[in-house]
């Protein structure tokens, strides 16, 4: 078989297009990553004594501080980024949803970052997507969410005959899986959405505040369990993907085969499928734990040899400067 035709370096339309809709997603990835680092601060500053009860009054802001921060840290940075790789695949063209879905998506953001400052949205610190019990931060959640669904909803999601010089064959079928892997998680929130009973949002006569926080917290721990295990499988697989980018940069070849490698990569995706299909049919959260637990550190775990081996292997041609180079180590950290 002969190999795929690469892109040429130099400048062209689906080129620009593609580092373009790139730019905004890592921006935005930075950016969140900036702020919830300052709302860091602000929560370490504001818990000191004496400053505590001048500046920040609203006993429950460092929660709401601690729930904006850990949606910026984790699912705005994670997210933002692998759309961002996602954006480097070949086919981009002009007529696209990209910037579309980062309006979407940055105001999303923009919007459940502002609940910090509402003391009527209750803080629920769950699992995976610690929430605001307010209709504000549940928008804003929901289209950064969605702006990051619709991103993947473009005619780079299909292989085409072309590689990209930006990333290499064995990372591109992962970035692909990863978007898929997300999709699914998508569904498996709704899933939970529509089985859960709503009836743990209203507070009835005679509740106390701690019973109505723990109906709530139990209905939050419901709707984002799932669909929480499955993004962390989209995740490794985005990180896998970008440890196969960086490889590429540093032995000037494939790290693992590219069939080897979509196979690994199938054996990660696969059994997420199952994960709407559990949500809908309000099957035992344990399922999702087992699924974390034995769905991913096998390939993960062969990726990690099979990457070792290979730099192993290379050692003797490395040049000087290629072990202190970026790819290398952001590969190792």
């Amino acid at each position: 078989m002969s190999p795929e035709p690469v892109e040429a370096l130099a400048e062209t339309p689906e080129r620009r297009i593609a580092m373009r809709d790139a730019a905004r997603w890592f921006a935005l990835a930075v950016g969140s990553i900036a702020v919830a680092g300052t709302l860091a601060i602000v929560l370490v500053v504001g818990r000191l004594p004496g400053i505590s009860e001048i500046v920040i009054t609203d006993v429950e802001f460092a929660k709401r501080s601690l729930v904006v921060h850990v949606n910026l840290a984790l699912a705005v940075w994670f997210f933002s980024f692998t759309a961002g790789l996602f954006c480097l695949l070949p086919g981009a063209r002009a007529l696209r949803v990209s910037p579309l879905a980062f309006v979407l998506s940055l105001s999303g953001t923009l919007l459940f970052c502002s609940t910090v400052f509402m003391p009527s949205a209750t803080p629920i610190l769950c699992n995976y997507v610690p929430a605001l019990n307010h209709w504000v931060f549940l928008l804003g959640i929901g289209m950064f969410g969605g702006g990051i669904a619709l991103n993947y909803i473009d005619s780079r999601m299909l292989p085409g005959r072309v590689a990209s010089a930006l990333v290499p064959r064995e990372a591109r079928f992962g970035l692909r899986a990863s978007a898929l892997v997300y999709l699914c998680a998508m569904l498996t929130f709704y899933g939970a959405y529509v089985s859960g009973s709503d009836s743990l949002l209203i507070r009835s006569d005679g509740l106390t505040d701690a019973q109505y926080l723990e109906r709530l917290q139990a209905y939050y721990e419901w709707l984002f369990w799932g669909g929480g295990h499955v993004l962390q499988i989209a995740n490794e697989i985005a990180m896998v993907s970008a440890w196969l980018i960086l490889l590429s940069r540093v032995l000037k070849r494939s790290a693992v085969p590219p069939k080897a490698a979509a196979v690994l990569f199938l054996i990660l995706m696969l059994p997420t499928a199952v994960g709407p299909w559990w949500t809908f049919n309000s099957s035992s959260m344990t399922h999702f734990t087992r699924l974390m637990q034995w769905g991913i550190f096998p390939a993960v775990s062969v990726f990690m040899i099979w990457s070792a081996v290979s730099l192993f292997k290379a050692r003797g041609g490395f040049r000087p400067g290629d072990l202190r180079s970026p790819a290398f180590v952001g590969f190792v950290t």
